[in-house]
């Protein structure tokens, strides 16, 4: 990356990347100007998806700049444009009839973009909702409220639901709340400690655990399935306390499990005064001394050699092939 960009610099970066999808789609031309990448055999399914995922994703970072008051003076005239092109494309790819009209409803990717198309309003309410004519916001929030036929997938993708009907509550007063409550709470059973979050219940931070500490990597029972991690998760300060009895009965058992190196702290009360705490038995971990005899190998990441991620490559003037999802 260059050593200083100035802001008008990243205006130009800006212009360039969101500006062609968005005066493509208002042009109603997106589906005949923008390719379709995917791995071989895929190519009719992302077909279906891809232009609403690059139309609401860039949508979606462009909106707080669209809502800029006031803009700057040498920015106005551009913002301005933007905000003419965002308001076609949408009536434009909002219109049943439209070649370029947004699929909501066939597969289960549009519920991801319809999750970032609807971040675009609520970042940007004034030009990208309410400067809409009535048809077209209509339209938006039928579209939103269509993705309810497709279930999400048990894990973040309860966030991109939720994420949908924040929309149409803000914006109508009209969002299914238990979608969005649902959500919430089953992340909250899926917190890991540290601020990580669980993506779903079979999630793991095996390989960071790994890296930090030999008593954070998942052990497997004798049966291959992966046994209950050795320590007990640190609470975070917004966990409900409604699971707290839970986790305390639940906790010296756990601690039991501790590897050499790791000393528990009773769950009941603090080390330093007999105050009870909310936490479940935490513990105090310190990494075992290693000799040059057991020192673990080096870890090995991967067989081939280590280049330059793709963003750095672009930095540097390079043409990388793109990158893909693994079963895009």
């Amino acid at each position: 990356m260059p050593p200083a960009l100035t802001r008008p610099a990243w205006l130009s970066i800006l212009l360039r990347v969101a500006e062609p999808p968005i005066a493509a789609l208002a042009a109603g031309q997106l589906r005949a100007r923008l390719p379709v990448q995917s791995r071989p055999g895929r190519e009719a399914d992302r077909a279906q998806v891809t232009h609403l995922e690059a139309f609401a994703r860039t949508l979606s970072g462009l909106a707080p700049w669209l809502a800029l008051e006031p803009a700057p003076p040498d920015e106005a005239a551009a913002r301005d444009r933007l905000r003419t092109l965002a308001a076609a494309a949408l009536t434009e790819g909002l219109n049943p009839a439209s070649p370029d009209a947004f699929n909501f409803t066939h597969g289960g990717q549009p519920l991801v973009d319809a999750a970032f198309l609807a971040q675009a309003p609520l970042r940007a309410p004034g030009p990208l909702f309410y400067a809409l004519d009535a048809r077209t916001r209509a339209r938006l929030l039928a579209g939103l409220r269509s993705t309810r036929a497709i279930t999400p997938c048990f894990n973040n993708w309860l966030l991109f639901a939720a994420s949908i009907e924040a929309a149409p509550l803000f914006l109508d007063s009209d969002g299914d709340r238990l979608r969005i409550d649902y959500a919430i709470r089953q992340h909250e059973q899926w917190y890991e400690g540290d601020g990580a979050y669980g993506d779903g219940p079979d999630f793991s931070l095996g390989l960071l655990q790994q890296l930090r500490h030999p008593a954070h990597a998942p052990r497997r029972a004798g049966n291959g399935r992966r046994a209950r991690r050795p320590l007990a998760r640190t609470p975070s300060r917004r966990a409900p306390t409604r699971h707290a009895p839970r986790r305390r009965a639940r906790a010296p058992r756990r601690a039991r499990r501790l590897l050499p190196g790791c000393t528990s702290v009773s769950p009941a009360t603090s080390p330093t005064s007999a105050r009870p705490i909310l936490a479940p038995a935490t513990s105090t971990c310190a990494p075992p001394p290693f000799s040059p005899s057991d020192s673990p190998p080096p870890i090995r990441f991967g067989r081939t050699p280590e280049t330059l991620w793709t963003s750095a490559r672009i930095w540097r003037g390079e043409n990388p092939p793109a990158d893909s999802a693994l079963y895009a």
